[in-house]
Order: structure tokens, then sequence, then C-alpha cells
């Protein structure tokens, strides 16, 4: 019967250099410029907020000490009585951009709309963004938020009644993130993720077909494609 054990070495030589080094460095300079002129428009953003609360702001914004620089946004069902001790279906969701880009303020259309909808509570996290991290740093980001979350008693939270939910990108962490034993239940014995939702979610990151699909694709794709796989850099062995 053949061994279906596979080494580590074995495993990475499967695949080659996802992006030649220059290209790589060219990739990373596009990604820090879209990340900084989005930091810039989420600062203005966040000013513009103080003065004019949106409709669909969220109920508050908060930090943990785990991850001082990845605020999260909660929003509250408008019809949920807080002085009372009711205990809410509580929603993770993790917004997209390709690892690259995109902030939990995306998301606050669909957060709002979803919590006020379906009487849940829902908390929008956040990650480290490629470059700067790889894989699989935001998975362990959204560990420690989840965690922190759901031991914050602050929180009307159901712990019965837990889901994750994502899109693109947020749908694959969406996924890593509940396969995690402190998620599962497979490490202290508690399941504290009961469902995942990935929503257009990369759930396949192969490398196989990256050639083919960056000739078939317009230029934008293209660029996404190659910004995507920046996320895995630092798993890949290069072999010559």
């Amino acid at each position: 019967m053949p061994d279906d054990k596979i080494t580590l070495e074995a495993a990475h030589r499967r695949f080659k250099e996802p992006l030649p080094k220059l290209t790589a460095i060219k990739c990373s300079v596009i990604a820090y410029a879209l990340r900084a002129f989005i930091v810039v428009a989420n600062y203005g953003l966040s000013l513009k907020e103080k003065i004019v609360t949106p409709a669909n702001a969220p109920t508050l914004t908060k930090t943990y000490a785990c991850r001082p620089k990845l605020s999260i946004r909660i929003f509250f069902p408008k019809t949920f009585d807080k002085t009372t001790e009711e205990k809410l279906p509580t929603v993770f969701t993790i917004h997209g951009g390709g690892f690259v880009m995109g902030d939990p303020r995306d998301d606050d259309h669909f957060n709002y709309t979803f919590a006020n909808m379906h009487s849940v509570l829902v908390v929008a996290l956040n990650y480290s963004k490629s470059p700067h991290v790889h894989f699989p740093t935001p998975t362990y980001d959204l560990e420690a938020l989840v965690l922190a979350v759901l031991a914050d008693s602050s929180l009307p939270i159901d712990h019965d009644r837990v889901a994750i939910m994502g899109s693109s990108a947020g749908g694959n962490l969406a996924l890593s993130v509940s396969l995690l034993p402190s998620m599962c239940g497979s490490g202290d014995g508690v399941r504290r993720i009961k469902t995942a939702v990935p929503i257009l979610g990369s759930g396949n990151l192969r490398l196989e077909g990256f050639e083919q699909r960056r000739r078939i694709c317009c230029f934008r794709f293209r660029l996404f494609l190659k910004l995507r796989t920046l996320y895995l850099v630092k798993i890949i062995t290069i072999h010559c």
C-alpha cells in the first residue's frame, strides 16, 4: 500500500517560483502604494465620521491588547435593549481585498444591514496585509481577535450561536480560521465557531494554473493574481 505521507520538502518541490524576483518587487511597490492610498482614505473617513455619523456606522469600535493595531467594528441591531441580559447570535465578518488591500469599514453597509435584518451581533474583524506579512499571519491575527471578542464579557454574545463569514480573501480566511484547533474544538474540546460561510472565497491557491490564467485574463485581474501570490511567497521554496 503506497505511503500517503508527504514530507514538507517534497511538498515544496511541487511549486515553482510564483513570480520572478523583479516582478515580485514591482508588485510589492504597487501593493504598498495601494495600501498607502487606502490608509490615507480611511483616515479621512474616520475624521469625517467624528463630525457626521454615517447612517450605517458601527455601534462601537474596539481594539484588544492581543492586536492593538487591528481595530474591529461592532454592530448591534437597533432593536437590542442593552439594559437586558439577552444574548445575541454573533457573526464575525472578514473583508476581502486579495490579502493585500481592504478594511473592515468596506463592509459597513452589509454588516449594518445584516445585523438589523437578522437581529444578530456582527463583528467586523481586521487582519495584517501582504506583502508586509505572509501566510499564515492573517489567520492567526483573526484567531487572536476572535478569542479576545469571545472573552469580552461586555458583549452580549450567545456562545452557542457563533458563525464566521467572509468574501473573497475573507472567505478563504474564514475557512482557515474555522479549522484551527482553538476554533473547531480539536484543541481544548470547545468548539467556538459553529459555522463558517465563505462568499466567493478563494479556496484553492495552488499555483499550477497561474501561468495559464495570467495569459487569458485582463490586465487588472492579472495584476490581482500577482498581488495575491505575494501572500504565499514565504511558504514557497525556490528550486532551480
